[in-house]
């Protein structure tokens, strides 16, 4: 049975019948994104919160400075729990953990206060790390159904961002926003990514503060969210949602794939009674419908199933995992339907 469940996994990470080891990827991992990006863009706003500003070069100078820290203190533990605060703080906690090798555990939140003035004063802005990660080294570990654990890789978030990345035109500037307080880190670390890895700027603003920018506005949101300036909306599809709005964008978000298998940033133009457009699926990956037999259904409602190489690197947990795998497909427990090349979801 295990041999099985495995083999179903392996297929169900691939795609139109590639895997993942063949898929090139432009960076070994994703400090190394950082790295280039802080190194071209250099003095570029990368973040804004309130009336703070930050670079691209002096947040990556931030995280090595913290990553000093941290490798100072010969914190001997791979598995690191991290504050959320502030997004600032929380963004550069996380990017030195995995400077240093180690593993962010997203449903592990602890309170400290920490000096980061003094850290960023007594600690020089440049790191050499022991060991550097590579594509499949384990970077997040996150809960996911049934309090299955999810362990998802460098490669998994750096395919998963490249993939949001096509629905933007990396020749415009795009001007990237999320509101916070925030609950969904998840959504948060691919939103950083996201904006790094096109070399955007990403604003924090408190919820429900009026909008107002020139640019092509894209908002990350864990809440709907209406407003004219905002040309797209990022939403992830197990938000609690008023059903009496129709615009819902929402995309297929699932810790099993990485966040996102969908992205559906315009405002779908077909409407199915107790079904949401999640759109279609990233171009990593694929997505079905199938019914408790593995077979296709067209028109009719089943079983949102994806593959692809962003299905999660490893997992672990009761025996119910088994039945997530099956016909080389991830099953998202998720009722849906394909109508018009579109898929529709029950929430």
């Amino acid at each position: 049975m295990e041999v099985k469940f495995l083999n179903n996994q392996i297929k169900a990470q691939h795609f139109r019948g590639v895997p993942p080891s063949e898929i090139m990827v432009p960076y070994p991992n994703i400090n190394s994104l950082l790295e280039s990006q802080a190194n071209f863009y250099k003095d570029k706003i990368f973040i804004k919160i309130e009336n703070e500003e930050m670079s691209y070069i002096d947040f990556y100078k931030k995280v090595n400075q913290y990553s000093n820290y941290l490798n100072k203190k010969k914190i001997k533990k791979k598995l690191f729990s991290v504050s959320n605060s502030n997004p600032i703080f929380f963004l550069i906690e996380i990017f030195s953990v995995w400077n240093n090798g180690g593993v962010v555990d997203l449903d592990n939140e602890i309170e400290r206060k920490l000096n980061f003035e003094k850290i960023f004063k007594d600690f020089k802005p440049n790191f050499s790390p022991n060991k550097k990660n590579k594509f499949y080294d384990i970077c997040i570990k996150i809960n996911g159904r049934q309090k299955n654990k999810i362990f998802l890789s460098h490669y998994n978030l750096l395919i998963t961002a490249m993939g949001m990345s096509k629905n933007f035109n990396s020749k415009y500037e795009n001007f990237f926003v999320y509101q916070y307080p925030f609950k969904e880190k998840l959504n948060l670390i691919l939103a950083i990514i996201l904006a790094l890895y096109l070399g955007n700027s990403l604003e924090f603003i408190k919820k429900n503060r009026e909008i107002d920018s020139k640019n092509k506005t894209t908002l990350f949101s864990e809440q709907y969210y209406s407003n004219k300036k905002i040309e797209n909306i990022i939403l992830p599809h197990n938000i609690k949602i008023n059903h009496k709005h129709k615009n819902f964008r929402i995309g297929l978000f699932l810790p099993e794939v990485s966040g996102y298998a969908s992205i559906n940033i315009k405002k779908p133009k077909i409407h199915l009674d107790n079904f949401f457009s999640i759109g279609k699926g990233m171009n990593h990956c694929e997505l079905s419908i199938f019914n408790k037999h593995g077979s296709v259904e067209s028109n009719n409602i089943g079983e949102l199933v994806v593959r692809g190489h962003n299905i999660v690197q490893r997992i672990e947990g009761n025996d119910c995992i088994e039945d997530h795998f099956k016909f080389g497909w991830f099953h998202t427990g998720i009722k849906g339907i394909k109508f018009n090349n579109e898929f529709f979801i029950k929430l």
